[in-house]
């Protein structure tokens, strides 16, 4: 396991793999085009050693609106936010153990 020396203390670290996906769909319905204002923010949880994190509990905020999304990882250590509208966000990760990212 990973340590990290803080403050005198050692603690955990999380490192949120923020390759954050923004799948952004584009519908056609047939010959006239549609813009979509929403999409998908995606990511993997793992520790300092590439170990994924699953059941770590992830926070979507609005920065824009202040409007919060949950969720918790998969076995994987994958999440998923569906649909969100297109915006600015922070997000924030937490797992027992583990120092907050």
């Amino acid at each position: 396991m990973n340590k990290l020396l803080r403050c005198g203390v050692w603690r955990k670290s999380l490192t949120l793999t923020v390759g954050i996906a923004l799948a952004f769909q584009v519908l056609s319905p047939g010959r006239s085009e549609a813009q979509v204002d929403q999409g998908t923010i995606t990511g993997v949880i793992q520790d300092k050693s590439g170990a994924v994190i699953p059941g770590a509990q992830v926070v979507l905020t609005s920065t824009d609106t202040g409007f919060v999304l949950q969720t918790k990882t998969d076995q994987s250590g994958i999440y998923e936010f569906s649909p969100v509208k297109i915006g600015n966000y922070s997000i924030r990760a937490t797992a027992t153990g583990f120092e907050t990212i």
